[in-house]
């Protein structure tokens, strides 16, 4: 909040495509590219070189890639949520074993490598419906 109590927008353009999921990340981030050399490659000629053209262009390509990365993190994370349902009842039956030998079933998950929280809230719901 400023000093006028209204809270001060501090959400940019750019902070906005960062949000967009990566497809349409990759997306944006060509058009700035594209948009931004198209007008540096215009004004280069009559010799001026603003700052708005050089910064699309960089959050273009930043864009991009950001959008590529976020392509594969959603391919690894899908191929993972496939691995766990595969070993869904292996998985949730150690768990009931170690709650009942009064281990703890998080632990197990840490050793096996799931750190999703959103995967391993489903577990621990599953494994809790099952033990009552």
């Amino acid at each position: 909040m400023h000093f006028s109590g209204e809270p001060r927008e501090t959400h940019g353009i750019v902070e906005q495509m960062i949000r967009l999921p990566p497809k349409p990340r990759i997306v944006a981030g060509v058009l700035f590219f594209g948009a931004g050399t198209a007008a540096t490659i215009g004004l280069w000629g009559k010799g001026v070189l603003w700052g708005l053209t050089i910064f699309m262009v960089v959050v273009g390509f930043l864009l991009t890639l950001s959008g590529i990365s976020g392509l594969f993190r959603e391919r690894h994370r899908r191929e993972f949520l496939t691995s766990v349902e595969e070993h869904r009842e292996e998985i949730l039956g150690a768990m009931m074993e170690a709650k009942r030998q009064s281990r703890n079933p998080i632990r197990f998950l840490n050793e096996k490598g799931i750190h999703d929280a959103e995967i391993r809230g489903a577990l621990l719901e599953e494994m809790n419906r099952r033990l009552q």
